[in-house]
């Protein structure tokens, strides 16, 4: 009995898992995502004349975990648990001027 629940078990989490050091599309959106956040505050630097404001990223939750899933639905999100550490000082910039 056990055994036929744990192969059942072992099918069902090779249906849902997510690998996401192995699913392009994953790592394609994140890559997306954190350059859309690079260009806006490139951006936002240049247009405001204030130092660039620069970040080191990590993966973390479910996605530095290895249990991530797949979305129910193919066309639904994926849940990218993707970190962001800014790399600023409160020497460096005012309580408003990071935004």
């Amino acid at each position: 009995m056990g055994t036929i629940i744990q192969n059942q078990f072992i099918k069902f989490h090779s249906t849902i898992r997510l690998d996401v050091n192995d699913n392009k599309q994953v790592i394609e959106k994140r890559e997306m995502l954190i350059q859309e956040i690079r260009d806006y505050l490139k951006k936002k630097s240049e247009e405001d004349g204030l130092p660039l404001i620069e970040f080191i990223t990590f993966m973390q939750g479910s996605y530095s975990m290895g249990t991530g899933i797949k979305p129910l639905h193919e066309d639904d999100d994926y849940d990218i648990d993707c970190g962001l550490l800014f790399l600023i000082g409160k020497d460096n910039f005012g309580p408003l001027e990071v935004e």
